[in-house]
């Protein structure tokens, strides 16, 4: 999942300090974050 961008500088230092559990920062305004296969695959087949 792509996280949304970050609303404030201090937002983008915390996750760039690593301070967002869960969350991997590639640079100050793309980071990503694991979601379960289950849960993807419930979302998909919703439609």
């Amino acid at each position: 999942k792509i996280v949304p961008p970050a609303g404030s500088c201090g937002v983008a230092k915390d996750r760039m300090d690593g301070k967002d559990a869960g969350v991997t920062c590639h640079d100050w305004f793309f980071c990503t974050k694991k979601i379960a296969k289950d849960e993807v695959l419930s979302r998909i087949n919703k439609k």
